[in-house]
């Protein structure tokens, strides 16, 4: 699938994306399905891995959290330690758009121009990113960008209960 250019875009780019959502759903909804039944030992020891991998691949990826994450160890971080985390502000992260992203190739021009290429027809940003803008409560304008695998992960963590049938 290319990105290249406005013209690229095609129907196909739209059934691409929802193929490869339905399958993210379909790979990781019974997984979040079964964690309804854990205990809260288990549970909090999965928040508690999925936590520091998030802290490590953040300082490791992404300039703005390397500065301001540099102190803390992943290796070691427990979820009692949340509240020592500085919080990340939407305007910050819009001001800091191009640190903040952890793949490298992604900026904030990269994802406006596509974002205004998919107004008509969604397609998937370098072939791999969900990209998402929001207002908000703030009506400060917000971009989220996320893998289709994140935002799979995403979909099911806010509607597991519904789908448990």
């Amino acid at each position: 699938m290319s990105m290249s250019s406005p013209s690229t875009t095609t129907a196909s780019d739209l059934d691409v994306l929802r193929t490869r959502l339905a399958e993210g759903l379909a790979g990781c909804l019974p997984q979040h399905l079964q964690r309804l039944s854990w205990d809260a030992d288990r549970l909090a020891d999965h928040q508690r891995q999925r936590l520091r991998t998030l802290l490590a691949h953040a300082v490791e990826r992404s300039p703005f959290h390397a500065r301001r994450l540099g102190g803390i160890d992943a290796d070691r971080f427990e979820l009692a330690d949340l509240e020592q985390l500085p919080v990340m502000t939407k305007a910050e992260m819009m001001a800091s758009f191009d640190e903040v992203v952890t793949d490298r190739r992604l900026g904030l021009r990269v994802v406006e121009e596509h974002l205004a290429r998919s107004a008509v027809e969604p397609s998937l940003l370098l072939g791999a990113y969900v990209c998402l803008v929001s207002g908000g409560c703030s009506g400060l304008r917000g971009i989220f960008v996320q893998t289709v695998g994140e935002y799979a992960e995403f979909v099911a963590s806010i509607n597991r209960r519904g789908w448990r049938g």
